[in-house]
């Protein structure tokens, strides 16, 4: 799903598509690297998120991850990702991460050369459906 669609963006075709059918995964295939819109789509229920430029065989690679309960991104959007969690929390705001939280952000901290998606597990699955 791209960002920029006629009539309707696609964050909100992917809010609107997750409400009709939870279960649906949805592959954001997009040109925009703005962190805000990155994050929008994930929280909007996007499974992963790549950028256009991905290599074919990448991209195929993608799909078969999210097919078997992966959240694939490509390393620039992990590393946007990544340094969101180094940007200082807003006054008076604190985050702790649980472990998982913790082993995940060092995945994709590790994944700064080339392409390494990520696997759910049940635990952060159910962390996940927690969130909504």
């Amino acid at each position: 799903m791209d960002i920029n669609l006629p009539g309707m963006s696609g964050v909100e075709c992917v809010r609107k598509l997750i409400a009709l059918e939870p279960s649906m995964h949805i592959l954001m295939l997009t040109v925009y690297e703005d962190p805000e819109q990155i994050f929008e789509a994930l929280a909007a229920g996007a499974t992963g998120y790549l950028l256009k430029r991905t290599a074919p065989a990448e991209l195929l690679e993608a799909i078969r991850e999210v097919h078997s309960g992966g959240a694939p991104m490509s390393s620039q959007i992990a590393r946007k990702v990544v340094q969101s969690f180094r940007s200082p929390a807003p006054s008076g705001e604190t985050a702790e991460l649980s472990p998982r939280e913790q082993e995940i952000l060092a995945a994709l901290a590790r994944a700064d050369s080339g392409w390494q998606p990520l696997r759910a597990n049940r635990r952060t699955a159910r962390s996940a459906g927690d969130l909504r």
